[in-house]
C-alpha cells in the first residue's frame, strides 16, 4: 500500500471516528436529560409514599387517642385537633407533589 493511499484512508477513518464520537456525545447528553427527569419524578413519588405512610400512622394515632378519650369519657380534644392539622398539612404536601408530577410529564 502506498503512503498516499494510507494517508487518505487514515484521513477518512479519522473523520468518520470524529463524527461517530460527536453523535455518541449528543446521545449521551439526551440520555442524561432523561435520567434527570425520571429521577426527579422518582424522588417526588418516593416523597409521596413517605407522606402517605406518615398520614396512615397519624390516622392510627387519631384512632388510639379517640378510643382513649371515649374510654375515659373526656371531652378535651386538643390532641385530636393537632393531629387533624398535621393530616391536612400532609394532604396539602401530597397535592403539591402530584401537581409537580403532572408538570414533569
Amino acid at each position: 500500500m502506498k503512503t498516499k493511499d494510507f494517508e487518505k484512508m487514515w484521513k477518512d477513518t479519522k473523520q468518520q471516528l470524529s463524527k461517530v464520537s460527536q453523535e455518541t456525545l449528543e446521545l449521551l447528553k439526551k440520555g442524561e436529560g432523561e435520567i434527570v427527569k425520571v429521577s426527579g419524578k422518582a424522588k417526588i413519588n418516593f416523597e409521596n409514599m413517605l407522606l402517605k405512610l406518615k398520614k396512615e400512622q397519624l390516622f392510627y394515632i387519631v384512632g388510639k387517642e379517640s378510643y382513649k378519650l371515649l374510654k375515659k369519657s373526656k371531652v378535651g380534644n386538643a390532641k385530636l385537633t393537632s393531629l387533624n392539622k398535621e393530616i391536612k398539612e400532609i394532604e396539602r404536601q401530597i397535592s403539591i407533589n402530584n401537581k409537580l408530577l403532572r408538570k414533569k410529564s
